[in-house]
Parts: C-alpha cells; sequence; structure tokens
C-alpha cells in the first residue's frame, strides 16, 4: 500500500544538537558571582545566537542549593561556584568541560568573553 511506502521514505528526525552553558552558584552571592554571571551570558547569547556549526548554544543559570538542583554538584563535581558546558544530542548527554579561569580572568571582560566563547567552541568541535 502507498501508506506504507510513504512510512517507509520517512527518515527518523536527527535529534537537535544543544549545548547548555550551566553556571552554578549558591543562595549566597557576592558582586562577583554576579558579574561572573553577567559576562556568561552575555558571551553566549552575544556570540551564539545563531547556532554554532549545528549546535545551539544556551545559558542557563542554576541555584545548587535549591533541592532539585542538589544533583549537578555530584553530577559535575562542583566545588564551588563554576562555568561548566556541556553536549547534548536530544536527551542524551555528550562531553562537558568545567572552565576554571572564569575567576582568573572576571577583572578583563574582553579575556573573560574571548576564553568563556573559545572553550565552548573547542567543546563542540571536539568528536
Amino acid at each position: 500500500p502507498a501508506a506504507a511506502v510513504a512510512a517507509a521514505a520517512v527518515k527518523p528526525a536527527e535529534a537537535a544538537k544543544t549545548a547548555l552553558v550551566y553556571y552554578f552558584y549558591t543562595s549566597a552571592r557576592c558582586y562577583s558571582c554576579n558579574t561572573l554571571e553577567r559576562y556568561t551570558r552575555e558571551a553566549v547569547e552575544g556570540d551564539f545566537k545563531d547556532p554554532y556549526k549545528g549546535w545551539r548554544v544556551e545559558f542557563r543559570g542554576v541555584n545548587v542549593d535549591e533541592p532539585a538542583n542538589r544533583h549537578f554538584v555530584e553530577d559535575y563535581k562542583l566545588a564551588s561556584k563554576a562555568v561548566v558546558a556541556q553536549k547534548f544530542e536530544g536527551d542524551k548527554p555528550l562531553a562537558w568541560k568545567e572552565l576554571p579561569d572564569v575567576w582568573r580572568l572576571l577583572g578583563n571582560k574582553e579575556l573573560f568573553a574571548g576564553y568563556v566563547v573559545g572553550e565552548i567552541q573547542g567543546l563542540l568541535d571536539a568528536e
């Protein structure tokens, strides 16, 4: 039947390729913590407003003091407030990396943004 042929010709949709850039924080936040979140958000939303090589990149601020988010501390072995980039294909988690130099570069917004963007691109370019 024609319906069976048409159904066989339909290929499964490719899983969406997404990268989430998390800023993990606690309820107690200082000026530097707020600046870190703002700089990270601006770098992600500014440089990745369009997909990068098929990857949609999104920023997420996550309070790990909230019960529903506590698992992230163990998932990513977080010792303090941190920026982590994670690739996903559909719902399947792929590679991730922490960006430890964000604290060191906080005093220079341009270097900070270049570091964040470069690290995300490096993660997405890796197989």
